[in-house]
């Protein structure tokens, strides 16, 4: 089976949900936990050297880490919490994130 690409046209956006540089403990977290063996590849290698791109992180892993972090601001549990939220009211199990 072959793999096409396609041009975009229109990416939406939501509201900020977390900091990749401000928010490192974040990063460190999901970098440790986020790993495809059959890709060997984790967190980072999703997005390009200037840390941009698009990341998919399952829904049960923000939870896990939003019990397990006790070191994030109310603004970002809050906001991860939405996205928690609005991503099970769509029946998907993973959130892609945008970040630029």
């Amino acid at each position: 089976m072959s793999v096409r690409a396609y041009r975009i046209i229109n990416i939406e956006y939501d509201r900020e949900s977390f900091n990749l540089w401000h928010d490192k403990n974040i990063t460190d977290w999901l970098d440790k936990h986020i790993w495809r063996k059959d890709q060997d590849s984790g967190f980072w290698s999703q997005l390009d050297d200037d840390g941009c791109g698009t990341v998919e992180i399952e829904v049960s892993l923000l939870e896990k880490m939003l019990n397990e972090l006790k070191d994030i601001s109310s603004y970002t549990k809050d906001a991860i919490k939405i996205d928690i939220e609005e991503t099970k009211k769509e029946g998907d199990n993973y959130i892609v994130y945008g970040c630029n």
